[in-house]
């Protein structure tokens, strides 16, 4: 029998690519331009002769916390859930893993308020593992704002999945 693999993305927001964005202005032209252009040993002289109190330091450090800070957007927003007859698959920039369904205990959606510098900006979802080992996992994707039923049609297919594996295994047994 063959089960198709689904796949899960989360839905684009316009910060997801602010941050893009960003990163790309401070994490790569940033230290490009110290490196091509005035060179990091004139970059550290001015640093150590600032007549405004090491005040291209301060400018500096703030830049690569930026970069990183906006990094951690990408990743965030750039993951993907791939949830197969196996188990599920999730896949980020840095980490990938596989979670096999005999670890799944139960599936649930998480429904929150999605703040962004202490703005609110509408309901966010999440869906959770709780997996046997007694910890918890949130799925990098899908989560969204605008459609509720999709998210609940992910959980479904999730659990679906999770169920056809279990009674596979019960009577492979």
């Amino acid at each position: 029998m063959y089960v198709q693999m689904i796949e899960f993305r989360a839905a684009p927001r316009w910060w997801q690519w602010s941050a893009v964005a960003v990163f790309l202005l401070t994490g790569v032209l940033f230290p490009c331009v110290i490196t091509f252009g005035m060179g990091w040993d004139e970059f550290g002289r001015r640093y150590q002769e600032s007549p405004r109190g090491r005040g291209m330091g301060f400018w500096a450090t703030g830049d690569f916390v930026i970069a990183a800070l906006s990094l951690a957007g990408c990743h965030h927003f750039s993951g993907r859930t791939f949830v197969g007859a196996d188990g599920i698959r999730t896949r980020t920039p840095l980490r990938r893993r596989f979670i096999p369904w005999g670890d799944v205990k139960y599936v649930d959606m998480d429904r929150g308020i999605d703040e962004f510098l202490g703005r609110k900006t509408g309901p966010m979802y999440r869906i959770r593992l709780d997996l046997v080992n007694g910890k918890s996992l949130c799925l990098p994707a899908p989560m969204a704002q605008e459609f509720d039923s999709a998210m609940e049609a992910a959980k479904s297919a999730i659990m679906r999945r999770r169920k056809a594996w279990a009674d596979r295994s019960e009577s492979a047994s």
